[in-house]
């Protein structure tokens, strides 16, 4: 009789262990596919950038840059400041990837 509020303890402690791992997976399915909403978002606005800076190189005035050249400037740009966080990361789904990934639970 002594031995049954142990086991109970035992068996509640190994329920709880096995809700939160599964909880766990879920927080990490949840934050890959919202990470990657993120990125799509993020490389629309990027493609856009990149047609941008292409055309500009094309049209420049001065310039002698053929279109191979304006093609690799374009292709170089990844919005990655120097010394910083990379650009557009105040868009809603970056945002909301954000806030989930502070919600992460203890491991």
């Amino acid at each position: 009789m002594k031995r049954l509020p142990l086991l109970l303890a035992l068996f509640t402690i190994g329920a709880q262990a096995a809700t939160f791992e599964k909880d766990k997976k879920a927080f990490f399915a949840r934050q890959e596919q919202l990470d990657k909403r993120c990125e799509a978002a993020r490389q629309v606005l990027l493609d856009r950038e990149k047609g941008n800076i292409f055309n500009e190189c094309i049209n420049a005035k001065r310039g002698t840059a053929t279109v191979e050249t304006c093609k690799r400037r374009a292709e170089r740009f990844d919005a990655n400041r120097i010394g910083g966080s990379p650009r557009h990361h105040e868009l809603p789904e970056c945002i909301e990837a954000f806030n989930h990934r502070r919600n992460k639970p203890s491991t």
